[in-house]
């Protein structure tokens, strides 16, 4: 289903909404408002129930948007606020379960027309959290490259992140100011979690041996 059929399908709900509450709900209303309230609620839904079915993507777009903001900020005078960004970058699947379920709830919300200023403030208050979203990763782009035979993913990043220093110790790449690049993809879980093995595994063999020397002496 492309973007245009499924845009077909959710005002072709919004229509059917818009009628059944016209016959079973009298009184003077603005049909086109009624419309784009019931529009807004099915969009809403769906594309909340399409991104649970896959919440991990959501989690790694969390986490996309979260490395944007923290490139973006760092290189300002608000160079305070970014490091905020890694910790929710460690907690985007968390953050990603509650987008979603507060984006489906805010679609019924719509669609039923409950508590109307809550409702109107909430959806207020997303549309312009992920407009803020957008524009950020409008200004970024992706360059993709696979790994190569015999080498780990975090090999082949380790070797292009030197390959790409040693051009700009060379002069032969110049990074334009405003504009910086960093590397993002399943490479990332790998190293997050050596960073724990590197704390966990001490202190486990520190465990096991202080239980062992209570035990034995």
């Amino acid at each position: 289903m492309n973007l245009g059929s499924l845009l077909l399908l959710i005002g072709t709900i919004a229509i059917v909404l818009t009628l059944i509450s016209s016959m079973v709900i009298r009184g003077k209303k603005n049909w086109i408002l009624q419309f784009l309230q019931y529009f807004s609620g099915t969009l809403f839904i769906i594309s909340g129930l399409v991104k649970a079915v896959d919440p991990l993507g959501t989690a790694y777009k969390m986490e996309q948007y979260f490395a944007e903001f923290e490139s973006t900020f760092s290189a300002t005078w608000m160079s305070w606020i970014s490091s905020i960004f890694p910790f929710l970058s460690g907690h985007s699947a968390g953050f990603a379960i509650v987008m979603i379920v507060l984006e489906i709830l805010l679609g019924i919300m719509l669609v039923l027309g409950t508590w109307k200023k809550l409702t109107a403030w909430a959806f207020f208050l997303l549309v312009v959290f992920f407009t803020i979203l957008t524009g950020f990763t409008f200004l970024t782009g992706y360059v993709t490259f696979d790994k190569q035979p015999d080498l780990a993913e975090v090999d082949v990043v380790e070797r292009a992140q030197r390959f790409l220093d040693e051009m700009k110790s060379e002069g032969r790449l110049t990074i334009p100011a405003g504009v910086s690049y960093t590397f993002s993809g399943n490479f990332e879980n790998q190293v997050r979690a050596t960073q724990r093995l590197m704390v966990v595994v001490p202190l486990a063999l520190f465990a096991i041996f202080l239980i062992l020397y209570l035990q034995f002496r």
